[in-house]
């Protein structure tokens, strides 16, 4: 699933919902673009990243609002392949209820059937385990350490180097989920480009975040194919013995699936 799409598609709806009606593009117009919507939602409710769920709920919401009635009742029938009947019933009580039955028969075809008045939502969920499909990642990404091993503050300055190897010319916002190793924290006011084009802003650092101690540093952006190295210091606040290798992770902000991650371990001697 594109989220772009997905949260350009909301955007539209969300227009024709709070505006005058147009002429051509009216509930009936809308409607396609709810079931386009409704399509896409995770067995969840949600949407590929936060942004576009946000934009989508919102914007499923407000149709909701357009398209309420007060009064009706609603009679779903789902017969399964070998006839077996599960009934739902939608009233004005419990019409904010979220129903659910766990289908016996997982393969075949199964018959629905909606009566009375009213607007309902069926979704089907069906999990299944697949082998992990190839490597295959839009990004290639690694990660060291090196710097100061001294007690009693050990400071490291973490080198990562990224580049986008993807089917687009150039992705989206991307984001760098850096995990500091234990009892060290990130200094987010190092982080900085090493190989920056004074005539471009693709990979420049939009903005760095502190979340539940990872560092999260926003790129504008890159071009396929360009590699980009970024750079921060990381300082110990507290000694840990053994330390474990931490992660870091990038994926283009719109496109969740593309992504890739790497570890980096210490190279300071056993404390």
């Amino acid at each position: 699933m594109d989220s772009l799409e997905v949260e350009m598609t909301s955007y539209v709806l969300l227009a024709l919902m709070s505006g005058p009606q147009l002429s051509g593009f009216g509930l009936g117009y809308s409607v396609s673009i709810v079931h386009w919507l409704s399509q896409q939602q995770n067995a969840f409710g949600g949407f590929a990243s936060t942004q576009d769920t946000v934009v989508a709920l919102q914007a499923l919401a407000k149709y909701s609002f357009a398209t309420y009635s007060p009064a009706g009742t609603v009679t779903v029938t789902i017969t399964s392949p070998s006839g077996l009947i599960t009934t739902f019933t939608i009233t004005q009580s419990n019409r904010l209820l979220y129903q659910e039955r766990q289908l016996q028969e997982v393969t075949g075809d199964y018959n629905i059937k909606a009566e009375g008045q009213g607007c309902v939502y069926v979704q089907f969920n069906l999990r299944y385990n697949i082998p992990p499909p190839p490597d295959r990642s839009s990004f290639i990404i690694s990660a060291s350490a090196s710097g100061n091993c001294k007690v009693p503050n050990p400071s490291l300055e973490v080198t990562i180097t990224v580049m986008y190897n993807g089917q687009r010319l150039e992705t989206n916002m991307v984001v760098i989920d850096v995990k500091p190793l234990s009892g060290f924290r990130v200094d987010e006011t190092s982080v900085q480009l090493v190989n920056s084009n004074s005539k471009s802003t693709d990979g420049a650092v939009k903005r760095v975040d502190q979340i539940e101690g990872n560092t999260i540093i926003y790129l504008n952006g890159l071009t396929n194919g360009e590699e980009k190295v970024y750079t921060l210091k990381i300082v110990q606040d507290l000694p840990v013995e053994n330390l474990k290798p931490a992660a870091v992770k990038v994926y283009d902000y719109y496109e969740t699936s593309e992504r890739a991650a790497t570890e980096y371990t210490s190279p300071c001697p056993v404390q």
